[in-house]
């Protein structure tokens, strides 16, 4: 590199000194021709006044040599050899008429010399060209002179010029040897300069010199500093394109997480809000700028402060927060401070896990309740068959007619009690499965059938009269047990709570991709308040009467699950006094 940085400024001095000494030259040479020039016209006038008087007949070729003479001697006294004037007196038809050399015999036609043509067109002319006569260097002046009729040159010799160039190339090449001194000097010296902190960047990151030599580098520092920051940005290319993929993974999970997650500085600026959160919230996440306060993007006075106090306390805090924009939700926070990479003595800020558990809190109040449900339905037989056996035991057992009246109501209580642990272990099973795997195709009518059959009696005992309106054609892919229990418990309800002499009616249609069941009665109805929560666990909407009739309070969720097993679901419509009509909609 510094070899290459000293030829550098040898060949830029020798260029600027060659550049400069013919600047020079030239300059030097037409100042000097046209101080000449300038010579020969004032000599030219002269001479021309010399001769003004005389006829072009008396002048020859010895009175043209003493007036060179006499001129030369009266502008320069020290004149050499060489440095004289030739005058040449010429016609304008080119013929040489007289020459201070004595040569105008000898001398041919001059009328297509470029000075002669020049005078002749304009008065004065001048030339430069090598003489035929002398072989010499000459620059020629010519003037005509309109009163003789005659053309006036006189030449001068140029080696006073080859003098100066000669003169100026001998200073050229000191010039030049001394600018490259010079400019070696510079070159070390600004080479040292430039190449030294390439150096250290070199040893310090540089990679080994054989790499090089194998990847066909340079050897010198600007070659292996080139290699160097070629690899040290393919480095860079390659930890930015991983930070990319990673940044992208941590974006994949932060966004694909089922809960809310919120970032804040130690100022409480956003640092980032994942689309759940944004859910959580009501907001747009197109929306929400990064950079930002959280509470001009929340206003939720517990959030903030649950931030706040775990930046400023530097502790993990779990909450939770009631929201009521879109109906109640419950939060469940858990917030805890984010520190940096180094240290952990103060945090840069918080992170907030949202999590969004509503559903759990109403999962819990429902297993409360069913828990609560349960164990009300089984004490109340319990109870009832604790008591009679112990008034059989205190003596009663005795009575033969009492003893069997109370054995039949153990009897009724112990059914009441196996009905309920099997709709509950039912109803257990069904929401266990997500999807029914034993499905098969059967016609619905034999089934309904069935079911005409086994409650035939009970529908009789109450006056109702049962009626099926089903294609025998129409085919269903299910489990038959558990279209059979959905029937069962929809058209035993229809028998309970009709009135003497109503109607139940069963009809099945095909509507697109599914199929519609509909149980219709004429019963007593259900009132408008109720209809939202009569598929749910133990709801009755008259206790005493659903009890009276054996009912458990299962049997509507039930029905409930068994649609949503086959992707259906059940809907009621009612009108108190006069009856219901249950729909179920199963997918074929």
């Amino acid at each position: 590199m510094r070899r290459r940085i000293v030829a550098l400024y040898l060949v830029l001095a020798v260029i600027v000194s060659a550049l400069i000494s013919y600047t020079t030259y030239r300059y030097a040479y037409d100042m000097y021709i046209n101080e000449v020039k300038s010579s020969l016209q004032h000599e030219a006038v002269l001479i021309s006044y010399m001769m003004k008087d005389m006829k072009l007949d008396d002048i020859g070729d010895k009175y043209l040599a003493d007036i060179s003479e006499a001129v030369m001697s009266s502008f320069d006294p020290n004149t050499k050899a060489g440095a004289k004037r030739r005058i040449t007196l010429i016609d304008p038809a080119g013929d040489v008429l007289a020459d201070s050399y004595g040569q105008s015999l000898t001398m041919g036609n001059h009328s297509e010399r470029p000075e002669v043509k020049e005078a002749l067109a304009e008065g004065i002319g001048a030339d430069i060209r090598k003489s035929e006569t002398t072989g010499l260097n000459l620059i020629y002046l010519a003037s005509y002179s309109k009163s003789q009729s005659a053309i006036l040159r006189i030449s001068a010799s140029l080696d006073y010029i080859i003098n100066i160039r000669n003169t100026i190339i001998l200073y050229e090449i000191v010039a030049i040897i001394v600018a490259m001194a010079i400019s070696s000097l510079l070159a070390i010296k600004l080479s040292n300069y430039a190449i030294k902190p390439l150096a250290l960047l070199v040893k310090k990151y540089g990679r080994p010199r054989k790499e090089n030599l194998k990847k066909g580098r340079r050897e010198d520092e600007v070659g292996e500093l080139s290699y160097t920051l070629g690899a040290m940005t393919r480095d860079i290319e390659e930890i930015i394109r991983e930070l990319k993929e990673r940044n992208a993974r941590v974006d994949t999970i932060i966004n694909s997480m089922d809960a809310g997650l919120i970032a804040v500085d130690n100022t409480m600026h956003i640092l980032m809000i994942n689309p759940i959160a944004c859910k959580l919230f009501g907001l747009s996440g197109a929306s929400v700028q990064m950079g930002v306060p959280l509470v001009q993007v929340i206003r939720n006075r517990q959030l903030n402060n649950i931030l706040l106090k775990t930046i400023a306390g530097n502790k993990v805090i779990n909450d939770q927060i009631n929201l009521y924009q879109g109906g109640k939700r419950i939060l469940s926070l858990h917030a805890s401070p984010v520190y940096p990479m180094d240290k952990k003595e103060a945090n840069i800020g918080a992170l907030v896990y949202i999590h969004d558990i509503t559903q759990i809190r109403k999962l819990e109040e429902m297993r409360s309740e069913f828990v609560s449900n349960v164990t009300h339905e089984l004490k109340t037989p319990l109870t009832s068959i604790h008591g009679f056996v112990e008034t059989l035991k205190d003596g009663a057992i005795n009575d033969a007619k009492v003893a069997s009246k109370f054995l039949d109501i153990i009897e009724i209580e112990a059914d009441r009690l196996r009905i309920l642990i099997d709709d509950i272990l039912e109803l257990s099973e069904i929401e266990s499965m997500k999807e029914e795997n034993d499905r098969q195709p059967f016609a619905l009518l034999p089934l309904a059938q069935e079911i005409e059959s086994m409650l035939n009696n009970a529908a009789s005992e109450k006056g109702v009269t049962l009626h099926l309106q089903i294609d025998p054609h129409l085919i269903l892919k299910a489990n038959r047990h558990r279209m059979k229990q959905l029937l069962l418990n929809l058209v035993d309800n229809g028998i309970k709570y009709n009135k003497p002499g109503g109607t139940v009616t069963v009809t099945a249609e095909q509507a697109g991709s599914q199929v519609e069941i509909h149980v219709k009665d004429t019963g007593i109805g259900i009132p408008l308040d109720h209809t939202d929560r009569i598929f749910e666990r133990f709801y009755r909407v008259d206790k005493g009467r659903s009890r009276a009739m054996g009912g458990t309070g299962l049997g509507l969720s039930i029905v409930k699950h068994i649609a949503q097993l086959y992707g259906g679901s059940v809907r009621v419509m009612s009108e108190e006094g006069k009856g219901s009509d249950f729909a179920v909609f199963i997918e074929r």
